[in-house]
């Protein structure tokens, strides 16, 4: 993105003439730029060229820097943070102590705000028994039912058994 260069107060002296703007919204009509730059600095405030690339120019009459505070300002608001999917990944024979720890980090990751995916990998013969996993994943969505929201069922895709959770609104 190229930068856009800034006709500022005495900047704006490069044209003759300018269509100006006041600080309240209202149009002073043509006037040469000099005296806009005088009604300017009367006013302690800044001549800032809205658009160059027609003529004569529209300048306006602000607080730049307070023109660019505002502007950051909504850009800040209008840029919402990403939400993230963690990962918790569970196993077919993982005992009661670890599924705690995963439904405590998961509690954090909900609370945050992220998305929580929880995983059940099957390996070799465990997939027999795939019920199983699904158990251990139907004890860890009860642990976090408090903090989130889900839809359906746990999905097995070929060896990964998963579901994700959303944190309550």
């Amino acid at each position: 993105m190229k930068k856009q260069y800034v006709f500022l107060n005495e900047k704006v002296l490069k044209w003759r003439e300018a269509l100006v703007i006041d600080s309240s919204g209202s149009s002073l009509g043509v006037l040469p730029t000099r005296k806009a730059l005088d009604l300017a600095k009367n006013e302690g405030l800044d001549l800032f060229a809205v658009n160059t690339n027609i003529s004569p120019i529209v300048c306006k009459i602000v607080d730049y820097g307070q023109m660019k505070y505002e502007e950051q300002k909504r850009e800040r608001a209008n840029h919402k943070p990403k939400q993230d999917t963690k990962e918790i990944k569970v196993s077919p024979r993982i005992q009661k102590n670890d599924i705690d720890t995963f439904v405590k980090r998961a509690k954090k990751f909900l609370e945050h705000g992220d998305k929580v995916k929880v995983t059940c990998v099957f390996r070799n013969r465990e997939l027999e028994h795939s019920e199983l996993g699904l158990e251990k994943i139907k004890i860890v969505l009860n642990e976090l039912s408090d903090y989130c929201t889900y839809e359906g069922q746990p999905i097995l895709q070929g060896k990964i058994m998963s579901i994700i959770v959303s944190p309550k609104k």
